[in-house]
C-alpha cells in the first residue's frame, strides 16, 4: 500500500511538471489551439493512459458521451452566442455548421479524458463494469444535438441567450446537483481533484490569453484579472473551478456504479 501510495506521489508529480512545461511553450512557441490541447490535455492524458491502462476504455467512452456527444449541443449554442470566441488558426479542416470546429470537439474529448482517467487512477479506481445509464445519456446528447440544429435552422431565435455562459454553465452545475443529492456520498469523491484541475485550466487559461489562442467577445456577470489577463467570471467558477467535479459527477452517473 505505501508503494502504492508512493507511485501515485510520483504521478502527481510528473503531472503538475508537465503542466509547468506546458506554460512557456504555448506561450513561446507560440502554439494554436490544437497543439496547446495536446501539450495542456494529451500528454498529461496520455501519460494516465500509460501508467494505468485499465483507465482507457471507460475513459474514452466517457469522453466521447460527456465531451462529444453532450459538449456538442453545449459548445453549439455557447459559440452561436459568441460565449467566447478564437484567435487561431484551426489544425482540422472541418467546421460544423459554420459554428464548430473538429479541434473544439478534439479538445472536448481531450477534456473529459483526462478528468475521468485522473479520477479513476487517483480516486475512484477502475472497475470494469460500465452503467446501463450510458446508452440513455448518449441517446439524449444525439437528441439535443439534433434539438439544436433543428432550431439553429429554423428557428434561430430560440437559441438566443443573454448571459449565454451563465445561462449554459449553470444548467450544467443544476444537472450534477440533481445527482449529488440522490447520491451525496459521491461529493467528497468528485471534488478531489478540483485542485489539480485548476492548477491545470488556470495555467491554461492565462496561457492561452497571453497566446491570443481564445476570446471571450459576449456578455458576462462580470470579469476577472489575473496576471495582466482578464476573462469572464463565469470561466472562473464554471469551467476552472467546479467543470472537473461535473465531469466526475456525469461519469459516475451514466458510466461509473455511482458508489
Amino acid at each position: 500500500m505505501k508503494q502504492l501510495g508512493r507511485y501515485r506521489t510520483i504521478d502527481h508529480y510528473v503531472l503538475i511538471a508537465l503542466v509547468v512545461l506546458a506554460i512557456p511553450v504555448t506561450i513561446l512557441a507560440p502554439l494554436n489551439f490544437f497543439g496547446s490541447i495536446l501539450a495542456f490535455f494529451g500528454l498529461p492524458a496520455a501519460y494516465l493512459s500509460y501508467r494505468n491502462p485499465a483507465v482507457i476504455r471507460k475513459a474514452a467512452l466517457g469522453g466521447f458521451i460527456i465531451g462529444v456527444l453532450l459538449g456538442f449541443p453545449f459548445d453549439f449554442v455557447a459559440e452561436f452566442n459568441h460565449a467566447w470566441g478564437w484567435n487561431t488558426t484551426f489544425t482540422l479542416p472541418v467546421e460544423f455548421f459554420g459554428v464548430v470546429s473538429l479541434d473544439i470537439m478534439v479538445w472536448y474529448f481531450l477534456w473529459a479524458y483526462l478528468v475521468i482517467a485522473y479520477y479513476e487512477h487517483f480516486i475512484d479506481g477502475v472497475r470494469s463494469k460500465i452503467s446501463s445509464k450510458a446508452v440513455m445519456v448518449a441517446a439524449a446528447g444525439v437528441l439535443l444535438t439534433i434539438l439544436v440544429i433543428f432550431l439553429f435552422n429554423t428557428a434561430p431565435e430560440l437559441l438566443v441567450l443573454q448571459y449565454p455562459y451563465f445561462v449554459l454553465g449553470m444548467i450544467t452545475i443544476a444537472l450534477a446537483y440533481l445527482v449529488l443529492r440522490q447520491a451525496p456520498h459521491l461529493f467528497p469523491k468528485v471534488v478531489r481533484g478540483v485542485p489539480f484541475f485548476v492548477l491545470l485550466y488556470l495555467s491554461y487559461e492565462v496561457s492561452a490569453l497571453y497566446a491570443g489562442v481564445w476570446n471571450f467577445p459576449g456578455a458576462y456577470i462580470g470579469t476577472i484579472g489575473v496576471l495582466d489577463v482578464r476573462f469572464p467570471i463565469e470561466e472562473l467558477f464554471i469551467w476552472i473551478v467546479a467543470s472537473s467535479a461535473v465531469v466526475a459527477t456525469y461519469y459516475e452517473f451514466c458510466i461509473d456504479d455511482e458508489r
